[in-house]
């Protein structure tokens, strides 16, 4: 029997390709080892770098802190804010001074030889309540009264301070001792051209609104409050009646402007508060100013309490800023006292000024005005108080010479009609003393200026909040009333 044929180089060929392989596999499996050690090496050598440089660092660190402790110094945790230690003092007699630019405050209580024992006030107004009366007793000898360079703001407790007036800030030159005359509690102001407007500002202390009657009632605009941000929770609201009152107001053809009442702490809510201020009235043909209200809050605390005048001034500029970026008008809203004394206005001389500060009926009625309102019968169409017209009163409607002053004897007006000619402004100035907070010249230089029944405001403003509780038909309560010096609605 025969043995099967086999082919003895054939498997011979077989051994050697499966020991190739081997021999490849393991050159490829010894190439990838390699690799990895050297680069393992690599990173080794890079750590070993880092760690020694580090090392070298903390010596370096632990050197200047011996050097440091050689020299006697020690850890310090102390912040900025704990080095603010100067409310720890009673304030000095004669105040530090303060950069120029901002308005420098001149105590009233401050005691020299000039002075007699007893001081004369300034009556203090207050944005929610009308200005109370008060009688000039011509005692006031403090130097900054009625030098023409100081405004003086009285606080709760009686004391002035008296501030500088600031050069580089647009100054008040408004005519109103002869140009300004109320009839029936509402002011109107005519200079040539200009024939001052007649508005309101509203918001949802005013309930339901009749638009068409306050139409009626001679009212030119309102500046409506769009919103505000809460001054405990810092939440921003929506004014209840605030689409109510934009579109009854513009339905009936008054010119709309708006307010946002702000109580931010930082730049970032600044924005927030114009971003949504400008979200909520771009759909209304806002034609009017956007007023950023600086409310000054009484016999409360609130988030923005702790700021410093220019933290204040430096988040309404970036409010403002905003607001004429979107193509609005940006004014700033505030009272008498917030304006000199809490925000610092050379660094916003280029924004409007939307004013409060109302006036003193006292001695407006005293001067010969009319300072009760009067009511207008529903069957007649109101004629607005600014347009020439005068309801006969006891007393004339037209404002004397020197309605500035109180010291002229006030029968003098019962025997003038509203025919008298005006005396010359200059004469009446020279005459009666000064304007309140107007620069003193001539022979008045140096005198104590007599009270004035008017804003003693120093510096320009577009818009005057001149009453808080004001009537208005269509209006069931009271009603801010304002004056306006340019007409928006034409430009």
């Amino acid at each position: 029997m025969s043995r099967p044929y086999r082919n003895d180089d054939d498997s011979q060929v077989k051994k050697r390709m499966v020991v190739y392989c081997i021999l490849v596999a393991s050159l490829v499996v010894l190439g990838f080892l390699y690799f990895l050690y050297k680069n393992n090496e690599e990173r080794h050598k890079r750590l070993a770098a880092e760690t020694k440089e580090q090392q070298r660092e903390l010596e370096e660190l632990k050197a200047q802190n011996d050097e440091l402790q050689e020299l006697g110094v020690g850890e310090n945790n102390l912040r900025s804010e704990d080095l603010d230690f100067w409310d720890m003092y009673e304030p000095t007699k004669e105040p530090e001074a303060e950069p120029d630019d901002h308005p420098k405050p001149y105590s009233a209580t401050k005691k020299d030889d000039a002075r007699t024992e007893k001081e004369e006030k300034e009556p203090s107004f207050d944005d929610t309540d009308e200005a109370e009366s008060a009688e000039p007793d011509g005692e006031e000898e403090n130097p900054a009264a009625g030098d023409g360079r100081h405004i003086g703001i009285t606080d709760a407790a009686g004391n002035t301070v008296y501030y500088e007036i600031m050069d580089n800030v647009p100054k008040n030159e408004y005519t109103f001792a002869s140009n300004l005359e109320m009839q029936g509690g509402r002011l109107s102001y005519r200079d040539g051209d200009l024939n001052a407007e007649q508005g309101i500002a509203v918001s949802k202390a005013q309930g339901t609104i009749d638009w068409a009657k306050v139409k009626a009632d001679g009212i030119n605009f309102a500046m409506v409050k769009v919103a505000y941000r809460g001054y405990e929770s810092g939440l921003i609201s929506l004014d209840e009646s605030f689409v109510a009152n934009a579109r009854g107001a513009v339905a009936n053809g008054i010119p709309i402007g708006a307010y946002f009442s702000t109580q931010a702490t930082n730049e970032t809510e600044a924005i927030e508060e114009a971003n949504f201020t400008i979200g909520a009235i771009a759909q209304y043909g806002i034609t009017y100013p956007v007023a950023l209200y600086l409310e000054n809050i009484k016999n409360d605390s609130t988030r923005t309490d702790n700021l410093s005048m220019e933290e204040k001034t430096a988040l309404a500029k970036k409010y403002l800023k905003t607001i004429e970026s979107f193509g609005f008008k940006p004014v700033i809203y505030a009272d008498r006292t917030t304006l000199i004394r809490d925000i610092d206005l050379s660094e916003l001389s280029s924004y409007a000024i939307f004013l409060i500060d109302p006036v003193n009926d006292e001695l407006a009625r005293e001067a010969g005005f009319s300072v009760t309102p009067t009511p207008t019968p529903a069957s007649v169409t109101p004629v607005p108080v600014w347009s020439g017209a005068v309801t006969p009163t006891p007393t004339p409607s037209l404002a004397p010479s020197s309605a500035s002053t109180v010291t002229t004897n006030i029968t003098s007006f019962s025997q003038r009609d509203n025919s008298s000619t005006k005396k010359d402004p200059a004469e009446a100035s020279m005459n009666k003393g000064d304007e309140k907070g107007q620069s003193v010249t001539g022979s008045s230089a140096g005198k104590v200026p007599q009270k004035s029944w008017y804003t003693d405001f120093p510096y320009r403003f577009n818009l005057w909040q001149y009453r808080q509780s004001g009537n208005v038909n269509g209006i069931t309560g009271t009603v801010p009333l304002v004056l306006g010096f340019t007409d928006y609605s034409k430009r």
